[in-house]
């Protein structure tokens, strides 16, 4: 914007707008165990616009299968998918039977991704 005063000087009026990570992870987030034996369905609510801090760009869903054997939780076959801003559901394919997954996802703009939201299901 330009202003003048009364002495007929312009000066400028500049807003600027701080782009950093979202400072909250998508909110419920929800994947019942699996459809059928190969797909979790999975659902979320989009980040409130005043926790984005820049134009969300898109979501990222990693997951994968825990293998609990041995007494120890290790992550194998890691997949991810990246979706659009607008989007707030999607479905897992491909996934094997009788395994648990952890599935984990997170808002991201220029600046990178922020927090994530972890759920398991199987």
């Amino acid at each position: 914007m330009i202003y003048s005063n009364a002495h007929n000087i312009s000066f400028h009026s500049f807003s600027y707008l701080i782009f950093t990570v979202p400072s909250k992870p998508p909110q419920n987030v929800k994947a019942p165990t699996k459809q059928s034996s190969s797909w979790i369905p999975v659902t979320w609510e989009q980040i409130p616009i005043d926790f984005v801090h820049g134009i969300l760009l898109g979501y990222e869903i990693r997951f994968s299968r825990d293998d609990k054997t041995k007494r120890t939780r290790r992550s194998i076959a890691h997949e991810k998918l990246v979706l659009g801003p607008n989007v707030t559901e999607a479905n897992l394919t491909l996934l094997e039977s009788a395994s648990t997954y952890q599935i984990e996802i997170s808002g991201f703009t220029v600046k990178g991704y922020g927090q994530w939201t972890t759920v398991t299901a199987g």
